[in-house]
């Protein structure tokens, strides 16, 4: 059975009555503005989905939640005055917990060990409990926009089947620990980070690394150039770093706007599949390197705002817009 009261907001009696039901496998509850409680779930043995997103006056979420063995999917998105949530969810069922804008939440709960996404961007966490570091089968943790938390746990390292991080908007996080090597996406926007750890060169399958606007960033490992899956590296608005990076010839789109970056060296012939480069606001920026005319997968050049650039080379590139 599946039952569902999306927008309807004074039904609430119906849903007392209606949680008593055993066969209830879904409910749905999303955008009820006057939903604060919720009543004992314990009775809804078999219960494999909760939607409470935009129950914008919901306060807390009872314990008898923690009974819902078959609970595989947990929506609490935008629930933004919700405050208390159980501090230990041991669902052997539950994949999917999603507390993104939960604004007014602070503590994570203690999670199962089978999650596979774990949502919690724009909360008030401070930090991730220390079950996190058992997560095993964790593919994707989004802590986007969490402003409080400042330090990692480092037993994400331990965490090897993790292919997102996204900590973009995390402004008091100053270092990331060392992470597993099947990581592809790594979001540090918006992040206090000085230094990237040596320890990336590991991150065999990296494909994207997106740092804009990371101002204490000065520069990049040399380790970078050695990824061979590395696509995309987005260093926009990092207003420290002033040599062009050394990165994988396998690069396709690379951001530098806002950078103090003066040159590009000679090299970047050798980055055979680039298609994109961003150099907008670059003011220190003056010179193409002869050897750019060798980029001939190039598509988007972004010059814009470099006051100091002076002229291309008289070299022919064609198909660049």
């Amino acid at each position: 059975m599946h039952f569902s009261l999306g927008m309807c907001l004074l039904l609430y009696p119906i849903i007392l009555f209606l949680l008593n039901l055993a066969s209830l496998k879904e409910i749905n509850l999303c955008n009820s503005e006057h939903l604060s409680t919720v009543p004992d779930l314990s009775l809804a043995k078999i219960l494999e989905r909760v939607n409470f997103e935009y129950c914008t006056n919901l306060v807390e979420v009872p314990s008898s939640i923690q009974s819902l063995e078959k609970l595989g999917d947990l929506n609490m998105r935008y629930c933004t005055s919700l405050e208390i949530f159980p501090s230990v969810i041991n669902l052997r069922s539950l994949k999917t917990p999603n507390f993104s804008d939960c604004s007014n939440l602070m503590k994570c709960p203690e999670i199962a060990k089978n999650i596979v996404y774990l949502n919690l961007k724009g909360t008030a966490i401070e930090e991730l409990p220390k079950s996190t570091g058992h997560l095993s089968d964790l593919i994707t943790l989004d802590l986007k926009d969490c402003k409080r938390i400042s330090n990692l746990l480092e037993s994400i390292c331990l965490l090897k089947s993790l292919v997102t991080i996204n900590l973009s908007g995390c402004s008091d996080i100053t270092r990331i620990p060392n992470i597993s090597g099947k990581v592809r996406f790594l979001y540090l926007s918006e992040t206090a980070i000085e230094e990237i750890p040596s320890s990336i060169g590991s991150l065999t399958r990296l494909s994207c690394l997106d740092l804009t606007n990371c101002k204490r960033l000065k520069n990049l490992p040399c380790d970078v150039s050695k990824l061979a899956s590395f696509e995309k590296l987005i260093l926009s608005g990092c207003t420290r770093i002033t040599r062009f990076p050394e990165v994988s010839s396998n690069i396709k789109k690379l951001l530098l706007d806002g950078t103090k970056i003066e040159q590009i060296p000679s090299s970047i012939e050798y980055c055979f599949e680039l298609e994109e480069l961003g150099l907008q606001n670059c003011t220190r920026f003056h010179i193409l390197p002869s050897s750019f005319c060798k980029l001939k997968y190039l598509r988007r050049l972004n010059l814009s705002g470099c006051s100091r650039f002076e002229s291309f080379q008289k070299f022919r590139v064609t198909g660049i817009h």
